[in-house]
């Protein structure tokens, strides 16, 4: 049995966010189509973050297909991950 984890003094609150544009420079970059995530080819992938970014009325929906759905499907990790 593990002790328990000691307290943290780490603040509670999220991270404060700027608005302005997102720089995606270099997702174009990545050969998405040759990685694969939990459906197959991780070519989805650049429409969903640049979907993300665009700050859509469905954000949590899209961050839950990207990373739940597709990225960490059943908590595998796939090639797609890293990048």
């Amino acid at each position: 049995m593990r002790p328990p984890v000691p307290p943290s003094s780490a603040p509670r609150t999220p991270d404060s966010v700027e608005p302005g544009a997102v720089d995606l420079s270099g997702l174009d970059a990545v050969d998405w189509a040759r990685l694969k995530h939990g459906h197959g080819s991780a070519d989805d992938v650049p429409g969903l973050i640049r979907a993300l970014a665009a700050d859509p009325d469905d954000w949590a929906e899209v961050l839950d297909e990207l990373i739940g759905d597709d990225l960490l499907h059943q908590g595998s990790c796939y090639s797609a991950c890293p990048p």
